[in-house]
């Protein structure tokens, strides 16, 4: 009998080293899907464009290496590089091909340098940066077939001072992931005042009590929420929760984030969240807030699990709130920023613009409390785009690749970060073969930045 679970053994063997691994970014629309709407096709930067004919659309580099976020310094703009762990440093927005910053990073899914961000005050430049350890004093792709794969030093923020063009001065500010899984890591990140708020994912940690699942278990794997503190890492004042553990939390109940920004004329907080097979969402972020994962995703009344709040689990000091936008059909937001400047009009001018990783770029605007998303034209009404089309009347651009960060410019223009889509799996951020006897690399994904400016 043992010949034949040698043989099923051989078999399967042979099965997984002829898969190919597809790591997807995380609420990708299957392709059967895509094709129902010219819009969502992903771009590889052709024909990319604004809708609104009196913006143009400028490329200015298109070479650069699996670029994830970027932060406007003074009149100088800083690049995350995922996998490389190195942040460039673009004096003026000329590229000198040098890096400021190399990072030892574990790179593997949707680990590796994931967040930046910065903030001058009294003529001091801080720059926080958000990435996954590696297990060695080397850049690491520990993939899930390798028995590293969950040996790293877990996802933490780090604050350092920009001085004569470097880095200097690391202090570790947070460890909101003790143990980096390989998805949900998060990454949206903002200043404000003399606070930083990070987002993070949930780090694939499932059930926990920040994910409303488990009220007996000692938080699992931390992450799944929106961390706020100081330049110093002390918590925030206004954070709600006193317990030791959960002191550092603005927001929690969040399966995994990429976008956020803070309203210049209220100093609210907005993010986006990406839901699973149904349902992203836009955010209004007040301290305490529960955003519902894993029992409410989208509106609780029509959502994918219509979920009801009673359900959620609620720590001394939290609330839950209905999403101000929901897209049914997934888009995966991306960057999140309120377009702070007059250079496109009045009537742009600290409107919601969030990107997705199908190259689209859309327009909310907001009523005059602005704590709702307001839409004068269309049937969108209902806060809901349960369709591909209902989207169109929010998109003014497209094709812009796979955008990973959007910003306002110190020049009052709009800058897009995004990544090419891979020539051979387009849709994925990054693939790689099984290949006997060989270690598996990450595909090196190019980037471009655009400026967006009036005609």
């Amino acid at each position: 009998m043992k010949w034949k679970y040698v043989l099923i053994g051989i078999i399967l063997f042979l099965l997984i080293s002829s898969i190919v691994i597809l790591i997807k970014y995380p609420g990708l629309i299957p392709d059967n899907e895509l094709k129902k709407s010219e819009q969502y096709s992903l771009s590889t930067f052709n024909s990319t464009h604004m809708t609104d004919s009196s913006l143009k659309v400028e490329k200015l580099y298109s070479d650069l290496s699996n670029p994830t976020k970027m932060t406007f310094i003074g009149n100088d703009l800083l690049i995350a590089e995922k996998n490389s762990g190195k942040i460039i440093l673009l004096k003026n927005l000329e590229v000198e091909n040098n890096s400021i910053l190399d990072l030892q990073v574990e790179s593997f899914g949707e680990r590796g340098l994931v967040g930046l961000s910065s903030s001058i005050i009294e003529e001091n430049s801080f720059v926080f940066v958000y990435y996954t350890i590696s297990h060695n004093d080397d850049d690491a792709y520990s993939n899930w077939f390798s028995t590293n794969l969950k040996n790293n030093g877990g996802s933490i923020l780090v604050r350092y001072n920009l001085i004569d063009n470097a880095l200097v001065n690391p202090k570790i500010l947070l460890h909101p992931i003790p143990l980096s899984n390989s998805i949900h890591q998060g990454g949206s990140m903002v200043t404000y005042n003399d606070l930083v708020f990070l987002g993070v994912g949930d780090n694939d940690e499932d059930p926990s009590p920040l994910t409303n699942s488990d009220v007996n278990n000692e938080l699992l794997g931390m992450g799944a929420g929106i961390f706020s503190i100081t330049y110093d890492g002390n918590p925030n004042p206004e954070n709600p929760f006193l317990e030791d553990k959960l002191k550092n939390y603005f927001a929690y109940g969040i399966r995994n984030t990429y976008g956020m920004s803070i309203d210049p004329l209220t100093g609210n907080l907005w993010n986006s969240e990406n839901g699973p097979s149904e349902f992203d969402e836009i955010n209004l972020v007040f301290s305490g807030f529960n955003s519902g994962w894993s029992k409410i995703v989208g509106p609780s009344n029509e959502g994918l699990f219509n979920g009801n709040s009673t359900n959620l689990i609620f720590f001394d000091g939290a609330n839950y709130a209905e999403p101000k936008f929901s897209w049914k059909q997934p888009i995966a937001p991306t960057g999140l920023e309120f377009f702070k400047s007059k250079n496109f009009g009045i009537s742009y001018e600290n409107n919601l613009l969030v990107g997705d990783i199908h190259g689209n770029v859309y327009r909310f605007q907001l009523n005059q409390e602005r704590n709702e998303l307001i839409f004068p034209n269309g049937n969108l009404t209902d806060n809901i785009s349960d369709t591909f089309k209902e989207s169109e009347q929010i998109i003014i651009g497209k094709n812009f690749g796979l955008i990973t960060d959007i910003k306002t410019g110190p020049d009052g223009n709009l800058y897009i970060l995004s990544l090419h889509h891979s020539d051979s799996k387009p849709g994925l951020i990054e693939h790689y073969e099984l290949i006997s006897g060989g270690t598996p690399e990450p595909e090196i994904m190019h980037g471009a930045l655009f400026k967006i400016s009036h005609k």
